[in-house]
C-alpha cells in the first residue's frame, strides 16, 4: 500500500489553499489504493474531498527527535511539498528532500527551489505540474519508487558529503575574510561557478 505523507503546520496555508487541490483529486481517483497521512496540522477544509478511510491526520508530535522517530514507523512511500513559488518560499532549504531520503520516501518538491532538484525527486514548477507529479506518484510501482530512492541517497551523499561540504565552508569563510563576495553556501557540485571562484582561494591546511 503506498503512503503519501504532507508534514508542517498552519504557517502552510497559503501553500494548502493554492496548492492543495490537488490531493482530494488525485485521493478520489486512487481510492483505497493509497493511503494519506496529514503531518502536524490538519487542514479540514481539504480533507472533505478525500475517500473515507484513506486519510489520517496527526498532531504535530512534540521535538525533532519524536517526529524522526514517528516518520521512521510511519515510513511514507512519497513526502508532498506543495509551496507556492512566493519569495519567502524561495528563501526556504531543501530540508525536505533531505528527510524524505532519510526516512525512505521519494519527495514531490518544487524544481526552483535551490537543492531540491537532485537526482530521483519528483520536482514540480507551478500547480498543475505539482497535480502531475502527485499523480505519478500515486500509480507508480515499487521497483521504481525504490530506483528513485536510490539515486537520491547518491546524489544526497555526494553533495552534501561533509568533508566536501565543510571544505566549501572553510573556503567560504576565508574569502569573507578577506573582504571578497560569496554568493550562495551551495555546495560546489550544485554550483560549478561558486567552486571555481572558491577554489581561486588558497585550501586551508
Amino acid at each position: 500500500m503506498r503512503i503519501i505523507a504532507w508534514r508542517g503546520g498552519d504557517s502552510h496555508n497559503e501553500d494548502l489553499l493554492l496548492m492543495g487541490d490537488a490531493f482530494p483529486r488525485v485521493a478520489q481517483e486512487f481510492d483505497c489504493e493509497v493511503l494519506w497521512h496529514f503531518i502536524g496540522y490538519n487542514p479540514y477544509w481539504l480533507l472533505q474531498g478525500f475517500p473515507a478511510e484513506t486519510v489520517t491526520v496527526h498532531q504535530w508530535v512534540g521535538n525533532t527527535i519524536s517526529y524522526l522517530r514517528f516518520m521512521a514507523k510511519l515510513r511514507p512511500s512519497f513526502l508532498a511539498v506543495p509551496l507556492a513559488d512566493t519569495r519567502f518560499n524561495r528563501a526556504k532549504s531543501n530540508i525536505a528532500v533531505l528527510e524524505a531520503a532519510w526516512m525512505g520516501a521519494v519527495p514531490i518538491a518544487p524544481a526552483w527551489l535551490e537543492g531540491c532538484a537532485l537526482d530521483g525527486v519528483l520536482t514540480y514548477t507551478s500547480k498543475a505540474d505539482f497535480e502531475t507529479r502527485l499523480r505519478e506518484a500515486a500509480g507508480m510501482g515499487e521497483d521504481e519508487r525504490l530506483d528513485r530512492l536510490e539515486r537520491l541517497r547518491k546524489d544526497i551523499k555526494q553533495k552534501y558529503d561533509l568533508d566536501l561540504v565543510n571544505l566549501v565552508r572553510a573556503l567560504a569563510l576565508k574569502r569573507l575574510l578577506n573582504g571578497k563576495r560569496v554568493d550562495t553556501w551551495t555546495h560546489p557540485n550544485v554550483s560549478p561557478q561558486l567552486n571555481q571562484a572558491l577554489m581561486q582561494e588558497e585550501a586551508p591546511q
